[in-house]
């Protein structure tokens, strides 16, 4: 019995030693754990930028303190070579298969993407599930100024661009979005942009923002969306599932619908004048917010104006989207290439040679329509008032 439990009790002590994090000597402890990484293009070569968890510091310190997050920066030629020279900088291994973010800086996106997506396809630790960014500014900037108000910065822009995603108003890309993009010649790029913007306040610190999105032409950045030319996009693309429609009608003041249910079709047509594209955008909606002076209750004729108030406003930001992606920039983000060269092969190959240049000038038909829920309409508390 003694012999067990002094076997037992040696068992414990060697686990201890291997696994404790605490313990500086154990792999757990020589090894960070990158969260986010951000990479810059920098004269002849590239910066690259961590955050990564320490388990070494254990997390310890003043409440609320981030001691477990630490920043890396490092310089190389080639992307690969800057993180190999990270490891050479720190002396222990990153440990890259938990990353949750990619941040791109602005002047590499300009030059373009595609080598450095390259090396994050063919790493054995990257994951095809990671959000990807674009810095308005530079990647390392954004990498390093998340850590100033979070416990975990990277989680902290995934929640971003998940609550973008759920109202509709920013699309979320991750590296096997971006793979499949850049490998279909005739498909173009839409990633969230962040940005930072300065205190309100004197002595605050500057706070991440992502209110754009990037806009790229094969694997180089072009221009930036705003909000409502992005919400364009999405609307096209059939990936508004929720959020609020805001706009203002002259007798019933500021309105707030809420999403509940859309759908969305694209039709292609090709013809002596060119191109032809049909979208047609179908909503369900619930009034969220309205102004009314006298009662709760809405007439046939408000919901009516309300609906038609809804399809102006989604129409126009769908319009947005087309004269800014498709005939400014002469990007198709919406997939319309594809569309047409699936909807009628002989006139595709017509044009395939200039597709950019004829989609910028095709036809573009958009309808949008809506359906209010008419519950307690005016109508039916005159209708009550009948029998009482």
């Amino acid at each position: 019995m003694r012999k067990f439990v002094r076997v037992w009790i040696a068992g414990v002590l060697l686990c201890t030693m291997l696994f404790c994090t605490s313990c500086g000597s154990s792999p757990i402890a020589k090894t960070l754990f990158v969260q986010a990484v951000g990479v810059d293009q920098k004269d002849e070569g590239y910066t690259v930028a961590v955050q990564a968890f320490d388990p070494s510091q254990g997390g310890g310190g003043e409440e609320g303190a981030n001691v477990s997050t630490t920043f890396i920066e490092a310089e190389g030629e080639t992307v690969l070579s800057s993180f190999n020279n990270m490891t050479r900088q720190v002396g222990r291994r990153p440990f890259y298969a938990q990353n949750r973010v990619v941040i791109l800086g602005e002047d590499l996106s300009q030059s373009g993407i595609l080598s450095v997506m390259d090396v994050f396809s063919r790493s054995k630790d990257s994951r095809p599930m990671i959000d990807i960014f674009v810095a308005r500014g530079q990647a390392v900037e954004a990498v390093s100024n998340t850590m100033e108000d979070s416990v975990n910065p990277a989680e902290k822009m995934q929640l971003l661009v998940e609550g973008g995603q759920s109202n509709g108003a920013m699309p979320r890309t991750q590296i096997l979005d971006v793979q499949k993009a850049l490998l279909d010649p005739y498909t173009d790029l839409l990633l969230p942009a962040v940005r930072l913007e300065e205190p309100k306040e004197k002595g605050g610190s500057q706070t991440m923002v992502m209110d754009s999105t990037a806009l790229f032409q094969d694997d180089k950045l072009v221009d930036y969306l705003d909000m409502e030319e992005t919400r364009g996009v999405l609307w096209i693309k059939g990936q508004v599932k929720d959020g609020l429609v805001s706009f203002s009608l002259e007798d019933l003041g500021n309105v707030a619908l809420a999403v509940e249910e859309t759908s969305s079709k694209v039709e292609a047509e090709g013809t002596e004048d060119g191109p032809v594209f049909s979208i047609t955008v179908t909503a369900k909606a619930n009034i969220q917010e309205i102004n009314l002076d006298s009662t709760f209750r809405l007439a046939d004729d408000q919901i009516e104006k309300l609906e038609d108030g809804f399809a102006e406003k989604v129409s126009g930001q769908m319009e947005l989207a087309v004269n800014k992606v498709l005939r400014e920039k002469k990007c198709d983000v919406f997939q319309f290439a594809r569309l047409l060269m699936h909807e009628g092969t002989d006139y595709w190959q017509t044009i395939q040679d200039n597709w950019r240049e004829e989609l910028s000038k095709a036809e573009v038909n958009i309808t949008v329509g809506c359906e209010i829920e008419r519950m307690g309409k005016l109508s039916n508390i005159q209708e009550e008032d009948q029998y009482n």
